[in-house]
């Protein structure tokens, strides 16, 4: 009766298109008709979304660690361990920082899809997307930072290294044949800068792999269920009582799978969508979503500061005020005397 009321007012607000006040009447109202049948899975959505996008302004005002703190102490162990040219002077900071600013991003995006709801626009399988995308990048700065050994953090950067290399060098293998796809063959210096760049990465790829033995990446799926897993073990400090109530681990391995029904445009998710599923689904990506990219951004806040004055944020860090109990709660795991 609920799902038939909502087709109903659907309809009125078609009808009703030149008049705004009515229009908004009725989406008030179909509001109400989803949240009594979803249990309130769109305010749900719209209080996870808000708080997604509150992590954006850390996502945009990127900053590195402070010295002396146990991520730069990482990026020390790694340049020691692996020294190459070819790589940055924070190699760990780099392969931690970008991953996390960009889930940010992602739930950033998500936010402004959610707002379109109250003009009636639905971007369902959008959101879901954004939510599996954010949940790859945060999983991927969780699993490099989560260890309080700077030697591990060090090894699994060399890992997340060698896995990026590897995929720049098969973009860069077929870039030659995007070159020569036109009508007019691109210029030679075009061929030339392309061979320069393949040459540096082909060669950093080589010597990391013939001279240290980094680990296989296990892929996206691995690295999201042992960040959702080590999240479990480390409750955050911030957490309003989801968590709580019941595991990450289950929850963020079943919507990536139900994630990649959209991802991929396959369209066996939409079985679950009827009776204010799809509601409820979205509400579930951004969850899990929200929960890694906050715990993303703390861990790289916690062993980005000094470990005596946890306390103090870099000065160029803008983190939400409700993460800083679980910065200063995890602290304690990487205060080494």
């Amino acid at each position: 009766m609920r799902l038939t009321a909502v087709s109903a007012i659907n309809e009125r607000m078609s009808a009703n298109a030149e008049e705004p006040d009515a229009v908004q009447k009725l989406l008030a109202a179909r509001k109400t008709i989803v949240n009594l049948a979803t249990g309130g899975a769109l305010d749900r959505i719209n209080q996870r979304a808000g708080r997604g996008q509150a992590l954006r302004p850390w996502g945009i005002s990127m900053h590195g660690p402070l010295a002396g703190s146990p991520l730069a102490e990482a990026d020390a162990a790694f340049l020691s361990a692996y020294p190459h040219p070819y790589l940055s002077n924070m190699p760990v900071t780099g392969e931690a920082l970008y991953p996390a600013a960009n889930a940010t991003e992602n739930l950033s995006a998500v936010a402004v899809l959610v707002k379109e709801q109250e003009n009636g626009q639905l971007y369902a399988g959008e959101v879901m997307q954004l939510c599996r995308s954010a949940m790859d990048s945060a999983a991927r700065a969780i699993w490099l930072l989560c260890d309080p050994s700077a030697e591990e953090r060090a090894s699994r950067g060399l890992t997340l290294v060698v896995n990026g290399l590897d995929e720049q060098a098969k973009f860069l293998g077929k870039q030659a044949a995007v070159l020569r796809s036109g009508t007019t063959i691109a210029p030679p210096e075009k061929f030339a800068q392309l061979a320069d760049h393949s040459g540096k990465v082909d060669k950093a790829l080589a010597h990391i792999k013939d001279t240290y033995t980094p680990t296989n990446f296990k892929g996206p799926l691995k690295t999201v269920t042992r960040a959702a897993a080590w999240i479990d073990g480390h409750r955050p400090a911030h957490d309003t009582g989801e968590l709580a109530a019941g595991a990450l681990l289950p929850n963020a391995d079943s919507f990536y799978s139900m994630g990649s029904s959209p991802t991929h445009g396959l369209s066996w998710a939409t079985d679950y969508a009827s009776g204010g599923g799809i509601f409820r689904m979205m509400s579930d990506g951004l969850f899990c979503a929200l929960i890694m990219t906050e715990c993303a951004v703390a861990l790289f806040e916690t062993l980005s500061r000094d470990p005596a004055d946890a306390s103090t944020p870099h000065e160029k860090a803008r983190v939400p005020s409700n993460l800083e109990p679980t910065v200063q709660a995890w602290a304690q795991m990487f205060n080494t005397p």
